[in-house]
C-alpha cells in the first residue's frame, strides 16, 4: 500500500504571513484551516519511506508524525523552502550513524553544495542525472521552469502500479515535458500559490489555480491536489470533482 503524506502544504513564506492580516491569513491565526509550513511530503510503501524536500520546519513535523528514520531523501531544488531543513537531516546522520543518501537532480545539485559545502563529511549527496530506482519505485527527475526564479525539478514517481507526479515549483510549463511526464498519471500534485495570480507575468514562479485548472483539464489525472498553498488561496474554496486543496498532515493513497 502505497501512503503519501503533506508535511507541509505551504509556499515560500507559509501561512499565515507573521506580517500580514488579509482574511486568509486572519482565518489562519484563528479556526486553522489555512495554517500551513513550508511544502515538502513523506512517501511510504511496502518496505520504504523517502522524503521529498526538507523544508525549514522539518524537524518539527518529523516529530509530529513520528518519523524516525528515513530511507532517501529527494529534493526538487535548493531554494530554502525545500532544503531549508537538510541541517536535521545532517544532525540527523551525525547523531544516528543512521546511513541516508540525499538524491538532487544535477543542476540542484551544485547549487546546494555550494550553499552548504559541509554536507559531504557525513552524508551521501548523490547528484541525479536521470531516473533512478529506490525499493523498486521509479523516480524520474524532470526541470521545469520557475518563472522569475529560474528552474525546479519536479519528480515522476512509478510505485506499486502508481503513477504520479510531485511538481511544487513551476510556470509555463513546455508541452514537450507536459506530453512526456504528465501523462497517465494516478495523482498530479501541482504547486498552486495564488488563486487568480494578477502581477507581472516576469515577477511571478508559480502557477496560479486557475492555469493549473487548464492543465488537468487537458491532461486529465485520476486526482489532483494542489500544494505549495500562499495566502492567495482560501483551501475553504469549491474546487472541481477530482481537484483537493492539500493541508498540513493530510494522508492519501494515490
Amino acid at each position: 500500500m502505497v501512503h503519501l503524506t503533506f508535511l507541509g502544504s505551504g509556499d515560500s513564506q507559509g501561512v499565515p504571513r507573521w506580517w500580514c492580516d488579509c482574511e486568509v491569513c486572519t482565518e489562519a491565526r484563528t479556526t486553522g484551516a489555512n495554517r500551513r509550513v513550508r511544502p515538502a511530503v513523506l512517501l511510504e510503501w511496502t518496505g520504504a519511506r523517502v522524503l521529498l524536500d526538507a523544508p525549514p520546519e522539518l524537524r518539527e513535523r518529523l516529530v509530529a508524525h513520528d518519523v524516525r528514520s528515513l530511507d532517501a531523501v529527494f529534493l526538487t531544488h535548493s531554494h530554502n523552502d525545500h532544503v531549508g531543513g537538510i541541517v536535521d537531516l545532517y544532525d540527523f546522520v551525525r547523531w544516528t550513524g543512521a546511513p541516508l543518501r540525499v538524491r538532487v537532480p544535477f543542476r540542484s545539485h551544485a547549487m546546494l553544495l555550494e550553499r552548504y559545502p559541509w554536507l559531504p563529511a557525513r552524508m551521501a549527496i548523490d547528484r541525479l542525472d536521470g531516473p533512478v530506482e529506490h525499493a523498486g519505485a521509479r523516480f524520474a527527475p524532470f526541470e521545469v521552469p520557475h518563472g522569475a526564479n529560474g528552474f525546479a525539478y519536479a519528480y515522476r514517481i512509478e510505485v506499486e502500479g502508481r503513477r504520479m507526479v510531485y511538481m511544487p515549483d513551476s510556470l509555463d510549463v513546455p508541452d514537450a515535458l507536459v506530453d512526456e511526464h504528465l501523462v497517465d498519471l494516478d495523482l498530479l500534485v501541482p504547486g498552486t500559490s495564488f488563486w487568480e495570480e494578477r502581477a507581472e507575468r516576469s515577477l511571478r514562479s508559480v502557477l496560479d489555480v486557475q492555469e493549473a485548472l487548464r492543465l488537468t483539464a487537458r491532461v486529465r489525472p485520476r486526482r489532483t491536489i494542489f500544494t505549495h498553498l500562499g495566502h492567495g488561496v482560501d483551501r475553504r474554496r469549491a474546487l472541481p470533482d477530482g481537484h483537493e486543496f492539500a493541508f498540513d498532515g493530510m494522508v492519501v493513497e494515490p
